[in-house]
């Protein structure tokens, strides 16, 4: 595993998302990028640097490449999907780091909240239903958890969050 240090924001309009130690670790790709220019979806990163976490940096970009292609997915043309990062207490002296995909998106129906991270449960024509699910168990397999933590007519996110350095 490598050790994620020094997070930071960097402009989509450059490809690129959340880096650390030099080496992108969220999304870096075309095909993210253009489909939100596509669907004329706005990308925004809000990352402090210094947040640090001990993980495998190719697992931690497929987790997050999956949540932000929903996200661009969800929240439609003209919407918004925001990555964020912040250090958080995790109990007692413990801290994590939440990283959050939030989408401008219609809230999850309830009916489909309490299976979206089942694997092959898709609300989508296309979707094999296993993003979500292999996300979750990326954040787990670290020490963490993948949560939906906000699901209202605003917006909706996920947090995945990771034992922080």
């Amino acid at each position: 595993m490598g050790v994620a240090k020094g997070f930071q924001a960097v402009s989509y309009a450059e490809g690129k998302a959340l880096f650390a130690q030099g080496r992108a670790v969220a999304v870096s790709g075309e095909p993210d990028l253009a489909r939100a220019a596509e669907l004329g979806v706005t990308l925004e990163v809000q990352c402090p640097a210094g947040l640090s976490a001990n993980l495998d940096l190719f697992q931690l970009q497929q987790a997050l490449l999956n949540l932000v292609l929903n996200a661009i997915e969800a929240a439609g043309s003209g919407g918004r999907v925001v990555l964020g990062a912040r250090e958080e207490p995790q109990g007692g002296a413990s801290r994590r780091v939440a990283l959050t995909v939030l989408n401008s998106g219609v809230p999850i129906p309830e009916s489909a909240s309490d299976r979206i991270f089942e694997p092959f449960f898709t609300t989508k024509r296309t979707g094999t239903g296993l993003g979500l699910a292999i996300s979750r168990n990326i954040a787990r397999a670290h020490g963490g958890d993948l949560s939906l933590s906000r699901n209202e007519a605003d917006g909706v996110q996920f947090t995945f969050w990771v034992p922080a350095d």
